[in-house]
């Protein structure tokens, strides 16, 4: 009964709200495998899907929370004229920082048909655009429930990898979590067949409700898509090989010798090109 409520509230905000304003914001749990070798091993973020009638972004709600604990801690430590340590010996000061987590903020607008990509490493800001692209889905006859929601399955292959997704059909939108999009009913979980990702819905909120941490990047620049898929694997690899490649820094220990370390594990979610 409170998510037939919720979507009652849902249809009517459609009525009255403009194009370009909140209707709906998705909370769901981000589970992922860095290292598609280690399937024990997984990782957590909570994302934000922010919906209008013609649009929607998705972002990781911890890591905006992140930067904004740094942006405070910037401030604070320039008007003591102190230097910023973010690897300190505080983990509830460092930990609120939020390092860890997804950077990309995903910008779909379904009326142009594009998707615009940002991430931030650092303090480079990159980003590509490309033409929205449709899944191909098969609609199952199972259904489940998922807080309280009819759901029904659909299967796909996207960007690379096998997908199982549960839509409810209840709340009309055909929108999802990550680039997830075309079917008729908001998509509540969705999962690739190696359980090395799952998107799973925690709490649908109204306009009133919806989160206020989002914080668009400033000063994007736009690359090729392969170009920026480069950037994001040397950065989750290599964070000193990096560095070197963006501006030719170098990291060396106390001693004055240069810093080398092997390559990271690196399981990226779109595996095209």
């Amino acid at each position: 009964m409170k998510f037939k409520f919720l979507f009652f509230l849902i249809l009517c905000s459609c009525k009255i709200m403009a194009s370009d304003s909140t209707l709906l914001s998705v909370k769901y749990r981000f589970t992922f495998q860095r290292d598609s070798t280690d399937h024990k091993m997984k990782w957590n973020d909570i994302m934000i899907l922010s919906i209008t009638n013609t649009t929607s972004v998705y972002y990781s709600l911890l890591k905006h929370i992140g930067y904004g604990n740094m942006e405070k801690k910037i401030l604070e430590t320039a008007e003591q004229n102190q230097s910023l340590i973010i690897n300190g010996q505080n983990p509830k000061e460092t930990g609120s920082f939020f390092i860890g987590n997804e950077p990309e903020i995903i910008n779909i607008d379904f009326a142009q048909n594009e998707i615009d990509v940002t991430t931030k490493f650092i303090d480079s800001r990159y980003g590509y655009k490309e033409a929205l692209d449709i899944p191909i889905w098969r609609v199952d006859t199972a259904v489940i429930y998922i807080l309280n929601a009819k759901c029904n399955k659909a299967t796909t292959t996207y960007k690379g990898r096998n997908y199982i997704a549960w839509f409810t059909l209840d709340i009309p939108v055909s929108k999802g979590p990550w680039l997830f999009n075309g079917l008729p009913g908001l998509i509540l979980r969705v999962n690739d067949d190696k359980n090395q990702f799952e998107f799973e819905c925690l709490e649908l909120n109204t306009p009133s409700n919806a989160t206020s941490a989002f914080m668009p990047y400033s000063n994007v620049r736009y690359i090729a898509k392969k170009t920026y898929q480069e950037k994001k694997k040397l950065f989750a690899q290599n964070l000193i090989e990096f560095l070197k490649a963006e501006n030719g820094a170098y990291v060396k220990s106390s001693d004055g010798t240069l810093v080398v370390r092997p390559n990271k594990p690196y399981n990226p979610l779109d595996l095209s090109n």
